[in-house]
């Protein structure tokens, strides 16, 4: 019955995920809609926020990092770059208190095809690996 208890709990949860992502998908129509945008505008705005929604949760990610320790951070942050920190050549030799700083100015960002990420010409003032 404890199986049973916990598929069932599975299942809601799944189900409010769901809900909840069809539910902001409604307000993002809505809002399009009133704001008149054309439709290939639209239909490239769902299809971004359908991405993230599937495969970068920012509020999962936010509970996920939320108050951990500064040790946990780091530990977490390797598992999660560890394919870019043992395979890329300017970081893969760094030392283990290098790689510490590096792992700890990590961050995640996601942009669309055909955002601006970098400008020529520009200063610079990040790193990016894609």
């Amino acid at each position: 019955s404890l199986v049973f208890a916990q598929l069932v709990l599975l299942a809601n949860r799944l189900s409010i995920m769901s809900n909840r992502r069809m539910e902001a998908i409604a307000f993002i129509r809505s809002a399009m809609e009133a704001l008149g945008l054309p439709l290939d505008l639209q239909e490239r705005i769902i299809r971004y926020h359908a991405y993230i929604q599937r495969h970068h949760n920012v509020e999962m990610y936010d509970s996920l990092l939320q108050g951990l320790s500064r040790d946990l951070l780091v530990e977490l942050k390797r598992f999660m770059f560890g394919r870019l920190l043992n395979e890329s050549p300017i970081l893969k030799d760094l030392g283990e208190d290098q790689t510490t700083k590096v792992v700890q100015a990590f961050g995640e960002i996601v942009v669309s095809p055909g955002d601006t990420v970098i400008a020529y010409g520009q200063p610079g003032d990040a790193l990016f690996f894609v």
